[in-house]
């Protein structure tokens, strides 16, 4: 049987006729409804006075999105009748900028190519499956709409690493950068086009060099993204890009005992760069 579009207040209480605008509002489109609630908490987690409506298919997303015209939407990559492609694009076409609505994938897949069709598809960001409020606080920075506001999770209840905390600023800290190296606003925002121009072939580029342990290309796009970081001043991501590049530089001579070592520290360094990369396109994605 169908599950009916479901539009719920913050307490949980269904009110289908508040429309009003000043509320921030949440489109989770899933079909698990374990994975609704698991995604409704972390929304709840990071924000305060946020409607949160719900779909159980592709369909159902585009309709609420019609009516409601949430400020976020949390689309599950395959449900039924229509799969979260699908409503992605069919949402961004009638969208005027892609910083309108924020939308973001959920996925238990980790695939680079399904990440790779969700910015095909207009999508902003990627989230994987179960949605931690952390991943959530990272891909949302900087979106706020009237009294709207990320709440502060304490390090107690939230267990972050040093990395996450580096990851929830990564916008602002590249803002910061260049206004202290006297960039002014517009050629601050020209570079920052540029890098959200880029930056996903990069990604993509470093996922397909890695996949193959073609070193060779794999030194060739952690070089590519050492610079790119540096410009910004995010030495959080060039660090660990520069570590890649030496061990890629090195691995084909070292003697075998000495490979594991360096394929374990290139793994561990990859790992870095592809969460902290893909917050900070997440994050420019929605600037």
């Amino acid at each position: 049987m169908q599950e009916k579009p479901i539009h719920e207040s913050r307490q949980g209480q269904k009110d289908p006729s508040d429309t009003g605008t000043d509320v921030f509002i949440v489109l989770v489109a899933e079909d698990s409804r374990t994975t609704r609630r698991l995604t409704r908490l972390a929304v709840e987690k990071i924000f305060s006075g946020v409607r949160i409506l719900e779909a159980g298919t592709g369909v159902q997303a585009v309709e609420l999105y019609r009516q409601f015209h949430p400020e976020l939407i949390l689309m599950d990559l395959q449900m039924p009748e229509m799969d979260g492609f699908e409503a992605a694009r069919i949402i961004r076409s009638e969208t005027k900028t892609k910083t309108e609505i924020r939308i973001l994938a959920l996925s238990a897949s980790a695939a680079s190519e399904e990440r790779e069709r969700c910015y095909e598809a207009g999508m902003n960001g990627y989230l994987a499956k179960p949605v931690s409020p952390h991943d959530l606080e990272d891909a949302t920075y900087g979106l706020h709409s009237g009294s709207i506001e990320h709440k502060a999770l304490s390090e107690t209840e939230s267990g972050k690493t040093a990395a996450k905390d580096e990851s929830r600023s990564l916008l602002e800290k590249a803002h910061n950068h260049l206004n202290a190296q006297g960039v002014d606003k517009e050629v601050a925002g020209q570079i920052l086009k540029s890098t959200r121009e880029v930056l996903p072939g990069l990604l993509k580029a470093f996922e397909h060099s890695l996949r193959a342990s073609d070193f060779s290309d794999l030194a060739s796009a952690s070089h590519s993204i050492r610079g790119n970081m540096l410009t910004l001043g995010l030495n959080c991501i060039a660090e660990p890009a520069a570590k890649i590049e030496e061990c890629c530089r090195t691995v084909v001579s070292e003697p075998p005992s000495e490979k594991d070592t360096l394929y374990r520290r290139i793994e561990t360094n990859a790992g870095e760069i592809r969460r902290l990369l893909t917050a900070l396109i997440t994050q420019l994605g929605g600037w």
